[in-house]
């Protein structure tokens, strides 16, 4: 009995965070080879597969995603030394399955533009670290959304016509296959809806077509509610969603959602709903005013939705104030 020879002709292939090698097995010297034992980078401790792997192929876990490796293996029989280590592999580097298909993305007009939300898909796929958006009707028209973005927008659109949208999510182990096309939204231009001021009253939707939702925008005496008034002629379903465009160094040209609203109408007649600032959009305010794209639909149990598309302007508000500190000054004492 001797020394195991040996492993020859070992093949790496990367997998996520693991790193399978076929090899073809040198002579056990005697001895039945019970284990290998792999060695990275021809440098550090000698491990042990647990549980034992005795055959070709054999795969090293436990890796980092994105680092390249080498691997050296010995065979393990029951001699008092382990085998000859065999030549290292290639340099090979582990990658993560390429993400799910995303699901079916969801589109908001604006004004010759239209902003996209994405959502991952499900299954055993690796998580995107980016989207990109395509039109349908005009693929030259992208835009990507980076991680943890979850939406972006596509500018340059033509009033008046009709897109969808496809998304596609990536990371570093490749791109997913398309999702399926958003429902289709037209841009169109605000100004010919209506442009609302603060504490101020307007009606919007100059144009009288059968998809146009008349409404009247304002907001409340505290300036943190958006409230919207409008008539239909049964029940539905109100969806409003308000947008605001960045203009920061690091975040210019962002789309940020300030508000969402989804409501049940139950019947006809005149409906008062209300979009909420979050906090995020209170906050915003205390340093800069915001131009807000507030898009109202209005979708009946069958028949075609309606659609309001309005701009608000929210004046920029002061952060609240400390209360004053008391004085810590002694008190004059008389007598």
């Amino acid at each position: 009995v001797t020394t195991a020879a040996a492993p020859t002709g070992l093949t790496a292939t990367p997998h996520d965070a693991s790193i399978e090698i076929a090899f073809t097995a040198g002579n056990d010297g005697g001895s039945a080879i019970t284990n290998y034992e792999y060695r990275l980078d021809n440098a550090g401790s000698w491990i042990a597969f647990s549980p034992a792997q005795t055959t070709s192929p054999v795969t090293v876990t436990g890796l980092t995603n994105g680092t390249a490796y080498t691997v050296e293996l010995r065979a393990i029989t029951s001699y008092a030394s382990p085998g000859t280590t065999s030549a290292a592999t290639a340099s090979v580097t582990p990658q993560p399955p390429a993400p799910n298909t995303p699901l079916t993305p969801i589109a908001v007009a604006g004004n010759a533009q239209a902003t996209i939300t994405v959502t991952a898909g499900t299954g055993a796929g690796g998580t995107a670290t980016t989207y990109l958006v395509t039109t349908v009707q005009d693929t030259t028209k992208t835009c990507t959304v980076t991680v943890p973005a979850t939406s972006c927008t596509i500018i340059g659109l033509t009033n008046g016509t009709a897109y969808t949208f496809i998304a596609t999510a990536t990371n570093a182990g490749g791109t997913s296959s398309a999702s399926s096309a958003s429902a289709a939204v037209t841009p169109s231009n605000p100004t010919a809806n209506t442009t609302a001021q603060a504490d101020s009253s307007v009606v919007a939707q100059a144009d009288h077509s059968p998809t146009a939702l008349r409404t009247t925008t304002r907001l409340t005496h505290s300036a943190t509610t958006i409230i919207t008034t409008f008539t239909t002629n049964g029940p539905g379903t109100v969806r409003q969603i308000g947008t605001t465009t960045l203009g920061g160094r690091r975040t210019r040209g962002t789309t940020m959602t300030v508000c969402t609203l989804d409501r049940t109408i139950s019947r006809a007649g005149t409906t008062h709903v209300t979009c909420n600032l979050n906090n995020a959009a209170r906050s915003l305010r205390t340093r800069q005013a915001l131009d807000v794209t507030l898009t109202t639909t209005f979708t009946p149990p069958s028949g075609t939705p309606m659609e309001s598309i309005s701009t608000i302007h929210l004046a920029r508000t002061l952060a609240p104030k400390a209360p004053a500190r008391p004085s810590t000054a002694p008190s004059a004492v008389t007598g």
